[in-house]
């Protein structure tokens, strides 16, 4: 009788948000997936260590195919196929987690990360731009928050910033990124706009996919006529390896195709957090949770924040959403200074939905999809 393997529910929705949650980069590394898992209470961990999830356990989770809905059992020479059971994930996110494991390193998230310093490895001194380092100095009757440089031989070398001036100094950065009702209402109204193009065009999508799905089952049947035509093992083994690739992607087009045919959450409930989000990023950062912080520093900015002991942080590299808000909030200001601040007789101040500012305005809207 074969088994099939179900849901263990709390974990299998841990796994789950941790699978989706590294191949969307919304964990940044292994490490903080690992510290997402500690924080579920019923997820197993080493009882030695301190109640730990050991790393191994992430590696192993973030590579194991069953939880896309595919068996394998490589020591018995059985490859990858379509299994019975369903899957957490579906193939696509399988494939971006594995491209994310076998690309670019990226930082390993220290242990002693947390509330105390959320700055910590996203900050850099103006002077020689390394990364701030932090820690606690003892006075006489408490202990006192300080981010510091600690790099030899530079101006700021052992110079320290208090907690609360670089933080606040964040914060104010924060603040000045907040759009205004009018321009938030425009980019929701876009936002919705696009949504419902995209819900329309679902039938073209399908049929390209098929398109593509029948040009690859074309060069299967190609390629297992030359596997039958070759003696020669390396070949072969190299026709074999290209064959299951292909079986693999086409199972991606088809889950995209079914995806395609079902029906999807409403606009609000698919970017309600989205929305709040590039409405008021510093609500986000005011949570009392690590991990939101790091997700709003991840989210906000697309490079190192620079900050100088003396005039504070410099001008910050903001990620595509905010750049769009930031140009439509320009472009706003420069019609005004034409006719000053009083609106002249038949014109009207805001056009929300006028042809030239149509681009910018579907630009971030795709930006947010």
């Amino acid at each position: 009788m074969a088994r099939i393997l179900i849901r263990n529910e709390p974990i299998a929705s841990y796994v789950q948000e941790a699978l989706e949650g590294y191949a969307s980069g919304r964990y940044s590394s292994q490490m903080e997936v690992k510290r997402y898992l500690e924080t579920c209470p019923e997820f197993p961990k080493t009882k030695n260590k301190g109640r730990e999830v050991h790393p191994d356990r992430i590696r192993n989770i973030l590579t194991k195919s069953v939880y896309a809905g595919m068996v394998e059992l490589p020591c018995r020479n059985i490859t990858m196929r379509q299994g019975h059971h369903d899957g957490l994930i579906d193939m696509e996110t399988f494939y971006k987690i594995q491209e994310r494991l076998n690309g670019k390193s990226v930082a390993v998230t220290r242990k002693d990360a947390n509330l105390d310093f959320a700055l910590r490895g996203a900050v850099a001194c103006a002077d020689c731009n390394a990364f701030y380092t932090a820690n606690w100095s003892k006075g006489r009757n408490k202990s006192y928050p300080y981010y510091i440089c600690r790099t030899k031989n530079c101006a700021s070398y052992g110079k320290s910033i208090k907690r609360i001036d670089m933080e606040d100094a964040f914060e104010e950065l924060l603040s000045k990124l907040i759009p205004s009702k009018d321009l938030a209402d425009i980019s929701e109204r876009m936002l919705r706009k696009v949504w419902t193009y995209l819900q329309s065009n679902k039938a073209e999508n399908t049929a390209q996919l098929a398109t593509e799905i029948n040009w690859l089952e074309s060069e299967k049947e190609s390629l297992i006529d030359r596997l039958m035509n070759s003696n020669i093992t390396s070949v072969i083994g190299a026709y074999e390896q290209r064959i299951q690739k292909m079986e693999l992607k086409k199972i991606v087009l088809e889950e995209k195709i079914e995806r395609c045919g079902t029906k999807t959450e409403d606009f609000d409930k698919s970017f309600r957090t989205a929305l709040q989000f590039l409405a008021n990023p510093h609500k986000i950062w005011a949570s009392n949770r690590y991990e939101h912080k790091r997700a709003v520093l991840k989210l906000t900015f697309t490079d190192t924040l620079i900050f100088d002991r003396k005039s504070g942080f410099r001008t910050a590299a903001i990620a595509s959403p905010f750049r769009a808000l930031e140009h439509l909030t320009n472009y706003d200001s420069k019609m005004a200074e034409r006719e000053g601040f009083e609106p002249s007789m038949g014109v009207k101040t805001h056009t929300p939905l006028a042809g030239e500012r149509l681009q910018p305005l579907g630009h971030l809207s795709v930006l947010l999809i």
